[in-house]
């Protein structure tokens, strides 16, 4: 077996889509390595705002690592991305 960056990992997750005329939806989750505590924590969020706009939310964090662990090399690397998208 080769080893990965995932053994012993629990991942945690949860969607939640309001069936509503604005279609939103929201997408949370969790990474948890057991070794080392390590965290990474993932977000993701849309909604139209009218017929043509919508608008999307996406977050990458990185909290409590361990600077020995595996996910050490992307630490740094939290990123919030928000998207608007105009369609003809």
């Amino acid at each position: 077996m080769s080893p990965s960056v995932y053994d012993e990992d629990t991942f945690l997750g949860a969607r939640l889509a309001l069936n509503d005329i604005q279609d939103t939806s929201v997408l949370v989750g969790a990474l948890i390595d057991h070794d080392d505590r390590s965290t990474a924590i993932f977000l993701e969020a849309e909604r139209r705002l009218t017929d043509r706009v919508s608008l999307e939310v996406e977050g990458r964090f990185f909290i409590s690592v361990d600077p020995l662990g595996d996910l050490a090399v992307v630490a740094q690397d939290d990123v919030l991305t928000v998207r608007a998208a105009w369609n003809l």
